[in-house]
């Protein structure tokens, strides 16, 4: 299992914008603070607060860790939650019967957590994967359910965001940031790694990819 450090994630407003520097997010620091160059960013914890959350990132950006930390800390604190890894199914009835099964193991909690990791990669192998997901929690009529899904930002789907939201009254539906340069710096020091050589090996890739045109 790979290293988890203890960094603090952000979330944008999909579509929204954030200030980067070098290709790493531009420290929010206090984000309730009207200093912060990043005041629309929210912090994964405070993104949980809604019943409904949808984490979305490009690949590799940490989403599932996000995810899969809070699964834990969920365990920890003795609640009621279940975590469904998508990338296992390829198999429509199979995915139906074991997201039934979950469903059905939740509806004796009083506010039960269901986890849903990986719907791009489902989606890849069951197309009509959204159609599953918002039919079978329609049919079970939990209405205390915490839903919490991780999907890759271009693979997710308007057509389940609007199967939720006859579900939820409340969505969030935010996109990874990047890292701050504190939270690279944090992880080399832990590794061994000099810093301002990875730093400035980093910052010199990012630079090099722009001025070819292709985006940090």
């Amino acid at each position: 299992m790979s290293a988890r450090f203890d960094w603090t994630r952000y979330w944008v407003e999909r579509d929204g914008s954030m200030r980067t520097d070098d290709g790493f997010l531009a420290d929010p620091g206090d984000p309730d603070g009207a200093f912060s160059p990043n005041p629309q960013l929210v912090t994964t914890e405070g993104l949980l607060n809604a019943r409904c959350v949808v984490m979305l990132g490009e690949p590799g950006m940490g989403k599932s860790t996000e995810l899969r930390t809070h699964y834990e800390a969920l365990q920890a604190a003795d609640e009621v939650v279940e975590l469904l890894d998508l990338i296992e199914y390829g198999d429509e009835g199979r995915l139906v019967e074991d997201l039934d099964d979950k469903l059905a193991s939740l509806q004796r909690a009083d506010q039960p957590h269901l986890l849903l990791d990986s719907l791009d990669e489902c989606r890849r192998r069951i197309p009509n994967v959204g159609l599953i997901v918002s039919q079978r929690l329609r049919k079970s009529g939990n209405e205390e359910l915490r839903l919490r899904l991780a999907c890759r930002t271009g693979d997710w789907l308007d057509s389940l965001e609007d199967g939720l939201s006859g579900l939820y009254t409340d969505i969030a539906v935010r996109e990874l940031a990047p890292l701050r340069k504190r939270d690279m710096a944090a992880a080399c020091s832990a590794r061994g790694v000099d810093v301002d050589d990875f730093l400035a090996a980093v910052t010199g890739e990012v630079f090099r990819y722009s001025r070819a045109g292709r985006g940090p």
